[in-house]
């Protein structure tokens, strides 16, 4: 092949040539042109052979620039390391992600990089890397001149002779990556506390009903005034309290969504903000200006989440200090980088003047049981993100060694304005007549409501779980001796609950009147229970006079019920 393109070569020269030396003929002999002759073949090949070599440097030179750009511009770091792990090259992306200059990457090992826990593990992994068929990859961090610690993936391949190996190292940032499954593990955390909270949260309203109905009926035998009344009022008042108690159980609890309405942000803040700071020795500065909109929030939850945060700020200044609380109007456009749909939000801050937060600590302060202090259960904040993340909003932090940590709360504003406050009066006691049946599966509250009942004036009759229910609602209608009212508990561990037995009731008597009774309010059905059937909600825990008013509301007065 080669020999061919020689004699191509000379006959493309000997063509040239031929043309330019026409002239001469007649004035040279045979022997001078022969040499002639000779002599421009092999100046023209040289010419031409030059001009071919000067093509393809030009073309080299081309795809060495193309390679450099590529190389360069590539989104994923490329590094070369020798059999020592010194690195040789490095691209433009490479630098950037390490955080260092392309220049000062080159001639130093890669491992002095790594983070300080994977430098073992680093070095394990590049003498693997040289033995493996087909390469190896590795997830670690590497350290930045500035902020945290970059998260990569590393996967290797290597090359060259044995005794003179190259290690071909691709970078590949995953930080998002990271985030996410650590997100995922967040979550995964918070719905195993869900599902223990709501078990807690079912027990302790079963326990706050119990008690609310005894004390009820021992009012009932004292004498209005006495110290023994006042107290058992005051009893009655602390254990209708503690429902709150079961409301943050619920937050983390599988159903436990916010019962959002209009709330006048800057009132409640101020009233849930003062509560922890009773007896501390810290100061409180408001600004909330008057045209703040309303915020479309639960206003238990939403205290609960004030309060955390103010908890935080005062211990984290435990000598005291000031304790800065702001509330502001704020409209999102789309592709925000809070990640929130656009719209109307009201932006509430608390700031303190501790010490701040670094940057090891500010990546897990939302973790549950995460905690840097000796006391408390490291749950403060997991609840508080878990809450204003179910009203659909974010919860931030801003913080730096040395100049505090600001908290940031992002709540959809509501479209409408939020109420005035109204006192509460007391539940009145109101007589009734007729059967009752009570479905529950705790006994003592089938045994204290049988009991409120029977002070109203009404006969009770109890069951343990929805079959039982329906077999004497059944066997009552049969008899003739209907019930006026049946009030269904709606949670029955391993057994019917309420909502399955209303479809079964709804059957059997489409009249039927049915008292929803949970401590599991927030939920689909404690929301929205006539949706499900039920004429009434009777949320748990409850006393005698809220018991009397629902039973009241639903049935027709004595006097008026046919004799």
């Amino acid at each position: 092949m080669e020999r061919e393109e020689q004699q191509q070569l000379r006959r493309r020269a000997e063509e040239k040539l031929d043309r330019k030396i026409d002239h001469l003929k007649d004035k040279l002999d045979d022997d001078s042109l022969r040499l002639l002759h000779e002599l421009k073949v092999h100046q023209i090949e040289l010419e031409m052979q030059n001009e071919e070599l000067r093509r393809v440097q030009i073309e080299l030179e081309q795809a060495r620039d193309r390679y450099v750009d590529l190389f360069d511009s590539s989104p994923v770091g490329l590094l070369t390391l020798d059999r020592n792990g010194v690195v040789l090259e490095a691209n433009r992306t490479a630098g950037e992600l390490i955080g260092r200059e392309r220049d000062h990457l080159l001639g130093v090992p890669l491992r002095v990089r790594v983070e300080e826990r994977d430098k073992e593990l680093f070095a394990q992994f590049l003498a693997r890397c040289g033995r493996q068929p087909g390469g190896d990859a590795i997830e670690l961090g590497l350290q930045r001149p500035e902020g945290p610690a970059l998260d990569v993936r590393i996967e290797c391949q290597t090359t060259g002779p044995a005794e003179r190996p190259e290690h071909r190292l691709a970078l590949i940032d995953i930080t998002e990556k990271k985030k996410l499954e650590k997100r995922e593990i967040q979550t995964q955390k918070i719905e195993s506390l869900g599902v223990m909270a709501g078990g807690i949260a079912h027990d302790f309203n079963n326990l706050l009903t119990a008690m609310l109905g005894n004390i009820s009926l021992a009012r009932m035998f004292m004498d209005h005034g006495t110290p023994s009344a006042e107290k058992m009022e005051m009893a009655e008042r602390a254990a209708l309290r503690a429902r709150d108690l079961t409301q943050r159980l619920l937050t983390f609890a599988r159903g436990g969504e916010p019962l959002k309405k209009p709330v006048a942000v800057g009132e409640l803040v101020r009233e849930a903000a003062g509560l922890p700071l009773r007896g501390a020795p810290h100061r409180l500065e408001f600004d909330f200006p008057p045209q703040l909109w309303p915020a479309a929030a639960d206003t238990g939850q939403l205290g609960q989440v004030v309060q955390n945060l103010v908890i935080n700020a005062i211990q984290a200044m435990p000598g005291g200090g000031e304790i800065e609380i702001w509330g502001r109007n704020l409209e999102l456009a789309a592709d925000n980088v809070l990640g929130l749909p656009p719209g109307r939000y009201v932006r509430i801050a608390v700031r303190d003047q501790g010490p701040g937060i670094g940057p090891e600590v500010l990546e897990k302060i939302f973790d549950p049981y995460f905690t840097t202090k000796n006391e408390g259960s490291g749950l403060g904040l997991a609840v508080s993100r878990s809450i204003v993340e179910r009203h659909g909003g974010r919860l931030t932090v801003d913080s730096a060694p040395g100049r505090g940590a600001r908290f940031e709360i992002y709540l959809p504003a509501a479209e409408a304005e939020a109420p005035a406050p109204a006192m509460e009066a007391p539940a009145a006691i109101e007589p009734g007549e007729g059967r009752v049946l009570v479905m529950d599966d705790e006994e003592m509250v089938r045994e204290v409501l049988a009991e409120l009942l029977h002070a109203l004036g009404y006969q009770a009759v109890t069951a343990s779980d929805g079959k039982e229910a329906l077999r004497l609602y059944e066997e009552a209608r049969r008899e003739g001796r209907p019930f006026v009212a049946v009030i269904l508990d709606l949670v029955v561990p391993g057994g019917m609950g309420g909502e399955e037995t209303m479809q079964k009731l709804q059957e059997l008597d489409p009249a039927v009147k049915a008292i929803v009774s949970s401590g599991y309010s927030d939920t689909p059905v404690g929301r929205d229970y006539r949706r499900y059937g039920f004429a009434a909600s009777l949320p748990k825990p409850y006393n005698l006079g809220q018991l009397s008013q629902v039973l009241h509301e639903l049935l027709p007065a004595p006097a008026e019920q046919p004799g």
